[in-house]
């Protein structure tokens, strides 16, 4: 289980569901899409992924009914078994338990002890499966963890998680609101990162994170769905396969990739797709980040792109592929007539994001969420 509640007895269960705070009802299609989310990793997560995605999508139903500022996810080099949330300028850490039974839980300590992984505020939310129920229990602020961490009510367990006393909770689902609401975000007080410039200050998708099998909040919820480990492996007989899966496809392109530029993808990258609408073509776009180099003081990375059409065996005549960073366009290229990929590569340090733009002679476009890459080092 991702985080555990320890138990004294049944007293403690009717204690504290007599305290009664926020419920949230998950409705069917978000539960479906929980689950199918849940159904894209692998066998021994599946479970904790479908609870986790319940208590996001929860949690920020919850927000958004009660306060008119936005709430997004975004990438903020965390533990995967928390959410990170954007509210206004806030960022907030969901802390999502699954049996809120007994008189504390645990969470990982990183994000409380590290400075570029703590969070204004810290929300537990429980997950009721059964009912399609999540649950506010409460919240702190970074300083009052800090406080409980310094008067020695926060207690190690297993030497990277902390086990915090629900009783130590403020159950003011109002006071949150309004701090929330009302509150510049210098009001609570975070450390900040000493060195390596982070670009968590705005949304993006991470993709340090595939390298260890995982996603992101942001990019679990655009859809995208991670390729198994063993992908490159298997490119060089991907050719033999008769209908081709997104790995064959894939595989056929690197295949040609690397006998025409005799580039090497490392073994430890890792791949995932997107499948786009735009107009009335279908397209597939791949992302494969590796790392270049990280034992120098500016550490680069690549990101390899690959763009496919669903429907057809070529891409619309015209469409266009460009890439660029924030101050210019690095990359562009225009498929012609008998265009079947459309691909780029570029490379930057780990402290740089890159955009990626799709559009056709019509002028329709689809400009997707920056590409990052950001391994807390």
């Amino acid at each position: 289980m991702m985080l555990t509640a320890r138990t004294r007895g049944m007293e403690d269960i009717f204690e504290f569901e007599a305290l009664h705070p926020d419920e949230i009802e998950i409705c069917e299609s978000d539960v479906m899409k929980a689950a199918r989310i849940g159904s894209w990793q692998p066998p021994e997560q599946q479970w904790q992924i479908y609870l986790k995605e319940l208590a996001s999508i929860g949690i920020k139903q919850w927000l958004r009914t009660r306060i008119p500022k936005a709430v997004r996810p975004f990438s903020h080099v965390a533990d995967c078994e928390v959410i990170s949330l954007q509210v206004g300028d806030f960022k907030v850490c969901v802390i999502p338990t699954f049996y809120v039974n007994g008189f504390s839980i645990e969470f990982p300590s990183v994000i409380v002890d590290i400075p570029d992984r703590s969070y204004h505020f810290y929300i537990v939310a429980e997950v009721r499966e059964e009912h399609s129920l999540v649950r506010f229990c409460g919240f702190l602020s970074h300083p009052q963890l800090v406080d409980l961490q310094q008067r020695g009510l926060l207690e190690k367990a297993d030497g990277n998680r902390y086990v915090l006393p629900l009783g130590e909770l403020d159950r003011g689902a109002n006071k949150l609101l309004l701090y929330l609401q009302c509150l510049e975000d210098s009001a609570i007080a975070i450390a900040t990162p000493p060195t390596l410039t982070s670009p968590s200050q705005h949304s993006f998708l991470n993709l340090a994170l595939w390298l260890k099998g995982d996603l992101d909040e942001l990019t679990r919820s655009l859809e995208w769905m991670l390729l198994p480990k063993q992908t490159f492996a298997l490119r060089e007989s991907a050719l033999r396969s008769i209908k081709k899966s997104p790995i064959d496809e894939l595989g056929e392109f690197l295949r040609k990739w690397e006998s025409q530029t005799n580039a090497t993808i490392p073994a430890d990258a890792r791949a995932a797709y997107q499948d786009l609408v735009l107009g009335d073509a279908k397209f597939r776009l791949y992302a494969i980040p590796w790392v270049i180099n990280s034992e120098t003081e500016n550490p680069e990375w690549s990101l390899l792109l690959v763009l496919s059409a669903i429907a057809d065996d070529r891409l619309p005549l015209g469409l266009t592929l460009s890439v660029r960073d924030r101050d210019r366009v690095l990359f562009e290229q225009i498929g012609k007539s008998n265009t079947v990929y459309l691909h780029a590569q570029v490379i930057g340090n780990w402290n740089e994001t890159f955009s990626v733009k799709i559009s056709l002679p019509s002028g329709l476009q689809l400009t997707l969420p920056e590409f990052g890459f950001y391994p807390y080092v």
